[in-house]
């Protein structure tokens, strides 16, 4: 029973993994562009997302769903479905692209800094008074 439960638990982990990939570089273009300002309630979500993405790279080296997955993969008696690279392993098997390693190892750390940056810039959205001239 448990090892059937910790089979469709990793099953998931692995599919909310792709959606993560998949919305997150969406997710920072709506940061970036002010869009979460109004919408406080998914930039906390897209921010703690990409914090539970840099802590948990920072602690293991790698994306802690992949920590997750593998765990429930062997507490199930079952194997990783890829070698290496979630993120390249699910690219190529969407989009046929190969990315470079050094592409996949960049990337985490850059969504990061341009997250940090779209908090700062809607702080200094959000602190300015608005003129008349922006009412209208």
């Amino acid at each position: 029973m448990i090892e059937g439960a910790s089979f469709h638990l990793a099953n998931t982990t692995f599919f909310v993994h792709v959606i993560f990939v998949f919305l997150v570089l969406p997710s920072l273009f709506l940061a970036l562009t002010g869009y979460y300002t109004t919408h406080r309630r998914l930039a906390v979500v897209h921010n703690a997302s990409v914090a539970v993405m840099i802590v948990g790279g920072l602690l293991f080296g790698r994306c802690p769903l992949v920590e997750l997955e593998e765990g429930l993969r062997e507490a199930a008696g079952d194997e990783m479905w890829y070698d290496g690279s979630f993120t390249r392993f699910v690219v190529a098997m969407i989009t046929g692209i190969d990315l470079p390693a050094p592409v996949v190892s960049f990337t985490p750390l850059l969504i990061g800094a341009l997250t940090l940056a779209s908090v700062v810039l809607s702080r200094i959205r959000w602190s300015r008074p608005v003129t008349s001239s922006q009412t209208a």
